[in-house]
Formats: C-alpha cells, sequence, structure tokens
C-alpha cells in the first residue's frame, strides 16, 4: 500500500485499498470448491471503523475473511499463504497491481521483447489424462521438436521429477532455464502408451506477432484479400519489441506482390507496454505527434520521424472494445494524426501506463499505473461509468461497426496454458464484419485514386 501511494498516478486512499483487497479476498474464498455459477455472494459488511490503523484493519479482515473460509480456500486450490496475499494485493486499485516474482517479471520481458528461451511448446492439462501434455509445439520447429516431441504426447517425468498430477505453473518452471542447457523428458505417445526420454536442448524461440488472414506454416501466412487483390490483411497478436520489424518486412513483400491498401487487425490486443507501442506508431507515421505520458514528475512527449513504412497505401486499423493499452494507443495516434481510417467499435478507453516497482526487502515486482497516455489530439481516453456525463472515451471508430458478444464456452473444454504469447480470444460471431468493412471502403479509395477528379 505504501508502494502504492508513493508511485501510482493516482493512488486511492489507503482505507479503500484495504477494503478493496478483503472484498477480492471474501469473493476468492466464496467461490472455493463450488462448481458452476456461484450465484449471487454474500454481500460484504461495511466496516464498523475507520480503517486507518493497522488494528481496524485487521479486525475488518478476519472478520469478513475467516479462517475456515481460507482453509476451504486452500483445500480447493492449493493456494499458499503467498497466494492469498497476491489475491489481495492485485484488486487494491481499480486499474489492477498484480504481483509477480523476479523471475516470471523476466519471463515477461524476454516474451514482450520476444527474445523468448524455452522448449518451444504449450503445455496442456486435462485431470482425466492425470499428465501434461504438449499442446502445441511452437515457434517453428524448435527445441522439443528437434528432439522428437509431438503434440498430444503426454509429459511423465522432467528430469528427476515425476509429472503426474504437476501443476502446469511447476511444467513451465522445469522446463524453463538458460539457453543451451539441456532437460530431460520422458514422454508417452497416447495412442500405445509408448514411453521414450527426450534430451532437449533450450534455445531462443521467436514467435510471429503478426498472422495473416490463412497461415499454412508456422512461418508462411496469407496476407491476400479474397475480394480484392489490391488489399493486404495483418492480424497482430501481440505489441512486441519485434513487431515494427516484422512489418518492414512485410511492407517489402507487399510492395513486391502489387500491395496497394492494408487492413492493421487491431482488435483484441491489450498489452500495455508504451515503448513498443511507440515504436509501431513511429513506423506507421509520417512524422507528427504520436502522444503525451504524464507521470507525477513530468510530460514526456513522444514525436514520429518521417521514414514511414506502407507509404503510398491507404490504411485502415480496426478496432473493437477489447483493444486496449498498446493497441489503443498506437490507434489513437494513426487516428489522430489522419494516417489511417479506424474501423470497428469504441476501444476500451485505458490510458493508464504500468511499470514494475519492486517491493523493498523481496524478489517480487508490483505492477501499478505510474502514468497516463494522453493521445496527440488531447480527447480524453478515459471511460466513464454508462450513465455519467461524456461516458464515451478511447477511440471512436471513422467507421462504427458493431460485432455480437462471444458465444459461452463449452463447458469441459480444456484449458489451454499459453507458455509463450497471450493468445487473443477466438473470432467472434459477425453481424457486420469489420474486415469487409475495411475492404469496402480501402476499395472505394483506391478506386477514386485510380479513376482521378470527376469533370
Amino acid at each position: 500500500m505504501a508502494l502504492v501511494g508513493e508511485h501510482h498516478i493516482d493512488p486511492p486512499p489507503a482505507a479503500q485499498m484495504w477494503e478493496a483487497g478483503t472484498r477480492a479476498l471474501h469473493q476468492a474464498t466464496a467461490m472455493a470448491g463450488k462448481k458452476g455459477p456461484v450465484g449471487v455472494l454474500t454481500e460484504l459488511p461495511h466496516p464498523e471503523q475507520p480503517l486507518d490503523n493497522p488494528e481496524s484493519r485487521r479486525e475488518y479482515l478476519t472478520r469478513v475473511v475467516t479462517r475456515d473460509a481460507v482453509a476451504r480456500l486452500q483445500a480447493a486450490t492449493a493456494a499458499k499463504s503467498g497466494d492469498l496475499l497476491w489475491i489481495f494485493v492485485e484488486r487494491m486499485t481499480p486499474q489492477g497491481t498484480p504481483m509477480v516474482s523476479a523471475r516470471d517479471l523476466k519471463r515477461d520481458e524476454s516474451l514482450r521483447a520476444n527474445r523468448y528461451v524455452g522448449t518451444g511448446i504449450a503445455v496442456g492439462n486435462d485431470q482425466a489424462i492425470g499428465y501434461p501434455y504438449i499442446a502445441a509445439l511452437v515457434g517453428g520447429r524448435g527445441p522439443m521438436e528437434q528432439a522428437g516431441g509431438k503434440q498430444g504426447d503426454r509429459i511423465v517425468r522432467i528430469d528427476d521429477h515425476d509429472a503426474h498430477s504437476m501443476p502446469v505453473t511447476r511444467v513451465v518452471e522445469l522446463l524453463g532455464g538458460d539457453e543451451g542447457t539441456t532437460v530431460t523428458v520422458e514422454l508417452r505417445t497416447p495412442s500405445d502408451n509408448a514411453s521414450r526420454k527426450a534430451v532437449v536442448t533450450r534455445g531462443r524461440i521467436r514467435l510471429p506477432s503478426v498472422a495473416g488472414i490463412e497461415e499454412s506454416g508456422p512461418n508462411s501466412a496469407d496476407h491476400r484479400v479474397k475480394a480484392d487483390p489490391r488489399i493486404r490483411y495483418v492480424r497482430v497478436n501481440q505489441i512486441k519489441g519485434s513487431t515494427a520489424h516484422e512489418l518492414q518486412r512485410l511492407e517489402r513483400q507487399f510492395r513486391a506482390d502489387g500491395g496497394r491498401a492494408v487492413i492493421i487487425d487491431l482488435r483484441g490486443t491489450e498489452d500495455r507496454d508504451l515503448h513498443n507501442a511507440v515504436l509501431v506508431a513511429d513506423a506507421l507515421m509520417d512524422g507528427g505527434v504520436i502522444g503525451r505520458l504524464r507521470t507525477k514528475e513530468r510530460v514526456q512527449e513522444f514525436r514520429a520521424d518521417r521514414e514511414c513504412l506502407f507509404r503510398g497505401m491507404h490504411l485502415a486499423v480496426l478496432v473493437d472494445q477489447n483493444t486496449t493499452g498498446s493497441g489503443e494507443w498506437i490507434a489513437a495516434a494513426l487516428q489522430d494524426n489522419h494516417a489511417a481510417l479506424a474501423i470497428g467499435e469504441p476501444t476500451a478507453g485505458n490510458p493508464f501506463v504500468s511499470t514494475f516497482i519492486q517491493v523493498p526487502g523481496e524478489d517480487e515486482f508490483v505492477s501499478m499505473a505510474t502514468g497516463l497516455f494522453e493521445r496527440p489530439s488531447g480527447q480524453p481516453f478515459q471511460r466513464l461509468p454508462d450513465g455519467a456525463a461524456n461516458a464515451m472515451g478511447g477511440i471512436v471508430p471513422d467507421r462504427i461497426v458493431k460485432s455480437i458478444e462471444p458465444e459461452p464456452a463449452i463447458a469441459g473444454v480444456i484449458q489451454l496454458v499459453q507458455q509463450f504469447v497471450r493468445k487473443r480470444p477466438k473470432p467472434r460471431a459477425i453481424v457486420n464484419d469489420p474486415v469487409e468493412a475495411a475492404v469496402r471502403e480501402l476499395a472505394s479509395r483506391l478506386d477514386s485514386t485510380t479513376e482521378g477528379p470527376k469533370p
């Protein structure tokens, strides 16, 4: 709480933080061990006295979250005391203040920079199987595939550790390590239960942060829009340090094969790395202000240079209500500088830029909102509650094309733990397809450019 008060751009009062953290634990214990819909949670009682000192806070917490409730949570989830602290801390502020270990932070930074070292798999877990398994081979022909691992293989043992009923987080931890080191994995083929050992040399895994309409392999994708051979489509899965370079390679390809307009799909992008966002916006803009970062100490302005990808091509960016953070900031910079047409739904409206702050004396960090990103036009990013004055926030597209909500997930579907990248949600059932709307708009502009002015 002291760290939040010192570093957060808009820290809540200490009493409010304590009540919010207590509410998070209260909800976690209420849901422990229950299957299906939880129903209405017990209303959180109000503090009987101001939460302005350690004694009143402790009394309130122990009254709302009893020892029996904590025991049920630990029995149902194998949560430890540290896990309870993480639940409490993450919900202390409206923007969230998740805690991460130094190891996980290092891994996250390598992912965002696209310099991850590992075995090249995504790990799945299914209680019916009893063992974790290789849910996917990722990053091209990676270390596990080179060692003979196949998608679907059960992971029976990792070095000297029996993997039966092993949590996925522990599997990922044991498989991780420094580049060039080895890990011995015993694998079992699901069809005949035959076991074999694979000695895997950990290596650098590079995953593309962009994709096309159809992907024919890990290193190839089709970006051509079938409805119009002049238009190319790029889907941004995650905004990484390599994204601008990947777009640069695509630009050469598009120019070589006659592309004249590009759709950049930012729907569902939720990264909050300002540095990577500025790199991508700079690459797509022919000069101009990208935005401003406002912190407690200063206001920093970011400007684009005159080197510009896709110069002379018409650009459209697709956004939706799940476009937040980096994707939202990029789209705002392009829209405000008239560098691209924004199509889709109004975005999330999230101006908060986060920083990892180390907990003194601990090997842990807290991510908190330490700054506000301001769009070039000065329009607000913040989305206010429904019904409030000027409730609209985020980016209002130049062409609004709404989609319906995703269908409910099928109960019992295996949840895959994403070892390398945070997958975007599956495409939603579309009423009005934003891609089709973008194609129509770009085609119209291309036709107008080709025909020239009417007499």
